[in-house]
């Protein structure tokens, strides 16, 4: 698919979190005619970045196309811009590292609502700033690194993640101990692996379980 030129609004649904956009049936019939990958994601270019996303549904006006907020200002963006998009396929993410915010840190179990909130993802890339709320708090994921390629596809994926220290963690060394004590990542009893992820090392998570949808036709 050759990259098509639509004119971006944000998409501002109160809890939704995900990475999917809303893209016009042109871009469905246009699919239909091409041999595509399952599930369905799209490579997001502008002047400055680019990035990558699923795709919600097929009914957007002509020429434009909703996107998630968040992605709007990770693309440097405002309602009314232009962007290039076309179908891409991506490969099965093995590896991601996470920067996340402090108030990450301090969720009881951040494994779990991590495992949670991936599963309305369809992909990731290297820069972005995974954005999402939870019990009514917004939080922020930096994606720092991805294999095997810069950006990969997290759907029925199986994944090793590392956390870095907090992008606004204390500078005092001591404070810093302190949090990845506190914050130690629990894994599940039945798992083999350690039974604590702390900053710095890596973890076998669990089998991601977000959907593709296929297109009938």
């Amino acid at each position: 698919m050759n990259f098509q030129s639509l004119k971006c609004f944000a998409r501002i649904i109160y809890g939704d979190n995900g990475d999917k956009i809303i893209l016009p049936v042109s871009v469905l019939d246009t699919l239909i005619t091409m041999e595509v990958q399952y599930p369905l994601t799209f490579e997001l270019i502008t002047n400055q970045t680019k990035t990558h996303c699923g795709v919600l549904e097929f009914t957007a006006e002509e020429g434009t196309c909703f996107i998630p907020n968040w992605i709007m200002r990770n693309l440097y963006i405002n309602d009314g811009d232009s962007i290039y998009i076309r179908n891409v396929a991506l490969q099965k993410a093995t590896f991601i590292k996470f920067k996340p915010d402090i108030k990450f840190v301090h969720l009881s179990d951040p494994r779990a609502v991590l495992e949670y909130i991936l599963r309305s993802f369809s992909c990731v890339t290297i820069g972005d700033k995974l954005t999402f709320e939870y019990n009514n708090k917004e939080y922020i994921l930096e994606v720092t690194e991805v294999k095997p390629k810069k950006a990969c596809c997290i759907i029925e994926a199986d994944i090793e993640v590392e956390f870095d220290v907090p992008v606004d963690a204390p500078v005092d060394k001591e404070e810093i101990k302190e949090i990845k004590e506190i914050n130690e990542i629990k894994m599940n009893e039945n798992e083999k692996k350690s039974t604590a992820t702390k900053w710095g090392k890596t973890t076998k998570i669990a089998h991601f379980q977000g959907k593709g949808n296929k297109l009938n036709y």
